[in-house]
């Protein structure tokens, strides 16, 4: 099961921002001017440490519409980063001066 799995992965394209890029955008969200940003990224391992960082980002900022669109497959790469993706996001969408959009190809996520 394991080795048909890792087959599929490789497959399949993958993309890995790696998380000082997500860290070096602290400046841009601290942009005291800004009050809307819409991120769009391509990458398959967007796990719970990244949406860490962007939920403290926009927590500590000063915008009021935050969208964030990953437009890597619909799957999970490495550790179930697709199906956890609107859980590990959910504190931006609770955000209460925040409008936010947030999806991953057809994951939509809600409160």
């Amino acid at each position: 099961m394991l080795i048909i799995d890792h087959e599929k992965r490789k497959k399949k394209s993958s993309y890995d921002i790696d998380i000082a890029v997500y860290k070096s955008l602290s400046k841009l969200f601290n942009s005291t001017n800004l009050k809307n940003i819409i991120l769009t990224v391509k990458d398959s391992t967007f796990g719970p440490e990244k949406a860490a960082i962007l939920c403290q980002l926009v927590a500590c900022s000063r915008i009021t519409h935050f969208t964030f669109l990953n437009t890597a497959g619909n799957w999970n790469f490495l550790n179930r980063e697709y199906s956890s993706f609107c859980k590990n996001m959910r504190p931006i969408k609770r955000i209460p001066r925040v409008m936010s959009d947030i999806k991953w190809g057809s994951e939509i996520c809600f409160l």
